[in-house]
């Protein structure tokens, strides 16, 4: 387990405040990214003291984790009384995404993703997936070999994640044991629902 003390930066959130869309519905709270974007130095500099405390005390109001939860539906002509088809999302508030991404940012200098990972990494989309294998079966097939396929669909991957381990993960690559807690109090919900230590 790291010792090392995480502190939030001014740049940190600055980076993190530049790095929000335009245009998007508001959360709960009903206050838009771009009231942050336009904030100017003032408001980052009182965001930054506002997550260093957050760090300290280990701790996320509940307030500040509110969200709205909207079912999508995914093929339009299924059954739209089939609950597996629709998908949610959930609006955040804008606040919470910039939390989010500053503690982003600490995770991903500890854990490199593999260069064959396209999903939930910057600048990759199924598309260079997709690509990817018709060129691996293309540039086989041209040599006169077969080429055998096997596909896993992980249904509902994402909500059957045990954070547990994934948290034993991130201190063995010595992530700050900070941010820990408060990743526990963001996904409180999952973790008391579906991920009891197995």
């Amino acid at each position: 387990m790291s010792d090392q003390k995480l502190n939030v930066c001014l740049a940190d959130v600055a980076s993190a405040i530049n790095k929000q869309k335009k245009g998007k519905c508001s959360g709960p709270d009903g206050i838009h990214n771009e009231a942050y974007m336009n904030g100017g130095i003032r408001l980052a500099t009182h965001l930054c003291i506002l997550f260093n405390l957050f760090l300290v005390c280990s701790f996320l109001p509940d307030s500040f984790m509110n969200s709205i939860i909207i079912p999508l539906v995914k093929c339009k002509a299924g059954n739209l009384s089939d609950i597996s088809n629709y998908r949610a999302i959930t609006l955040s508030n804008a606040i919470t995404k910039i939390l989010e991404s500053v503690l982003l940012e600490c995770v991903n200098d500890k854990v490199a993703a593999v260069d064959s990972q396209f999903g939930f990494k910057s600048r990759h989309s199924t598309y260079h997936c997709t690509l990817s294998f018709k060129h691996t079966v293309q540039y086989h097939t041209s040599r006169g070999s077969h080429v055998f396929v096997c596909f896993a669909d992980f249904s509902k991957a994402f909500d059957r994640v045990n954070y547990w381990k994934l948290f034993r993960h991130l201190l063995h690559y010595n992530t700050s044991a900070q941010t820990l807690p408060v990743f526990c109090n963001r996904l409180k919900t999952h973790l008391f629902s579906n991920c009891f230590p197995s």
